[in-house]
């Protein structure tokens, strides 16, 4: 993967410790979740993001180290061709994902939490990295971050929950930060009743493992169909991001029916 030098950077907080000596650090954003708004342009969006990242590091340990990835994962024919050519042009790689399956977010995801794995192997964890996202799907690649020593920031989206935010070591509001904050409470106001709940919201326990009952009302059909084949690259970041036996991992995949997202949070302890 190409290495990525920009010129302005890092978001960490007050709750940062001022000790930490850090060289580089990765920026890794969901861009189909926390996404550019229609009326903004790609480059402001990433202006303000990497400022307010300098602005906050700088003010907490006095430096500004650069970035050495600044990553997006999705299918890059959803994007419009201009936020595209924006990106490329700020210093943010956009990894093209086909999404063929459904949920068709999914493999945007895995994507995304490889690379966040890639990062953990490569780097010291003096080097935090900064998650763009308000789906809980990522939690459990925060917490595997975490356990290796690595600071996750987050900036979360407007419907990201509660426990995604504290599972991060701290968190910003993406839409304040890009500065679209009024538009996204006044499309809140719009949205379903709060008694609605999403699949990605739910906490399975699998003890045995089982696919809960809400579950398999919320899980698309297509993912419910027999997947005999086991993927192994989906064993090993299971294994990489729950610390668990390739048995158990094998279990769960087989359980969710190959879904990665769902064997990956109902095997992490919240």
């Amino acid at each position: 993967m190409k290495s990525i030098v920009l010129t302005e950077t890092v978001l960490i907080t007050d709750t940062m410790d001022p000790s930490l000596t850090c060289q580089s650090y990765g920026i890794f954003w969901d861009i189909e979740n926390c996404a550019i708004p229609s009326m903004e342009r790609a480059a402001t969006v990433v202006q303000r993001v990497k400022q307010f990242i300098a602005t906050k590091f700088e003010s907490t340990v006095g430096q500004r180290p650069e970035p050495c990835v600044f990553i997006c994962s999705c299918d890059t024919r959803t994007l419009d061709a201009r936020h595209v050519e924006a990106l490329n042009r700020y210093g943010v790689d956009i990894l093209h994902v086909n999404a063929v399956r459904v949920p068709y977010k999914v493999d945007a995801d895995c994507k995304l939490m490889e690379c966040m794995q890639k990062f953990t192997d490569h780097h010291r964890n003096t080097n935090p990295m900064f998650l763009i996202t308000g789906d809980i799907d990522f939690a459990p690649a925060i917490r595997a971050a975490k356990r290796r020593g690595f600071q996750v920031i987050l900036l979360f989206g407007g419907n990201a929950s509660e426990d995604l935010k504290h599972t991060a070591s701290e968190s910003h509001s993406y839409n304040s930060i890009i500065g679209t904050e009024d538009m996204e409470s006044r499309s809140n106001n719009a949205r379903t009743p709060s008694g609605a709940h999403s699949s990605a919201a739910v906490n399975p326990q699998l003890i045995p493992l089982q696919i809960p009952q809400q579950n398999l009302q919320l899980i698309p059909q297509q993912t419910l169909e027999p997947n005999p084949e086991i993927d192994e690259n989906k064993v090993k970041m299971i294994e990489e991001v729950t610390g668990l036996d390739r048995h158990i991992a094998i279990e769960a995949l087989n359980t969710y029916r190959g879904n990665i997202t769902l064997a990956i949070t109902a095997l992490i302890d919240n």
